[in-house]
């Protein structure tokens, strides 16, 4: 469950999946966030997503010195780097790992308000015990009446589990290989509500420990109700091929 390539800032896995282009097709400072590897299964039978920005001048500059760091290849396992830019529709905000201590998706799940129904969705291709929090957090909001949607990929057992406790909760599970199905390689975090805007959290970063502490990821964040519709529709689709977890 985690990445098994040389990592250029953390010490386990280079796992960023990332396109920078200065100018392509009559735009410029394009950046595209995908979850996707270049391989034959990535494209053919894996449930993926890709997020085109462009014309955004200061995230593209983010990215870019990113870029650099990796390619500089300086060993950091708090590297953690925020940055939030303005964007046409709403706010971008990119954060970059390995990160030594907390964890960002249980601050950003701490933040949401079930009043007047909310929905969060969830999309993970690797979960494992080391992020079991999120799945404590999850519970705990589906108790307190929000909706929560779940497809996976890989899942630990006791994660699963807990998630299943909760009847309020719904799994379903995409883990297949090269049959379809298939397998869903997507990490997306989708929220919205009166309280909470429309919230789409996406990138790299699986709910694994490699992911947080050890890896180079980045996870990009935005407040923008159009993408937001598209992940939403995309998510709805893998849940009804998706069968659920037993």
């Amino acid at each position: 469950m985690s990445g098994g390539t040389a990592a250029c800032i953390g010490d386990k896995g280079q796992h960023n999946k990332f396109y920078l282009f200065s100018r392509t097709g009559g735009a410029s400072d394009v950046v595209v966030q995908s979850s996707a590897n270049l391989t034959d299964l990535n494209s053919s039978t894996y449930w993926n997503n890709a997020l085109v920005l462009p014309g955004n001048r200061r995230l593209y500059a983010t990215y870019d010195a990113y870029f650099a760091d990796l390619a500089a290849e300086r060993k950091n396992l708090d590297y953690y780097r925020v940055v939030q830019t303005g964007a046409a529709g709403g706010a971008v905000r990119a954060s970059f790992f390995p990160k030594a201590d907390g964890d960002p998706i249980v601050e950003e799940l701490d933040r949401v308000s079930c009043k007047g129904g909310a929905t969060v969705r969830v999309g993970m291709s690797e979960w494992d015990t080391y992020r079991v929090a999120i799945a404590e957090k999850l519970r705990d909001l589906a108790g307190r009446g929000c909706t929560v949607r779940i497809v996976y990929g890989i899942m630990a057992d006791d994660v699963r589990r807990l998630l299943q406790a909760e009847p309020r909760i719904t799994l379903h599970v995409l883990g297949g290989g090269g049959a379809l199905p298939g397998r869903l390689h997507s990490k997306c975090l989708l929220i919205e509500g009166p309280s909470n805007g429309h919230w789409v959290l996406t990138g790299s970063h699986n709910y694994n420990q490699t992911s947080l502490r050890r890896n180079d990821e980045t996870l990009l964040k935005l407040n923008n109700k159009a993408i937001y519709q598209q992940y939403v529709k995309n998510f709805e689709h893998m849940r009804e091929v998706a069968p659920p977890a037993s």
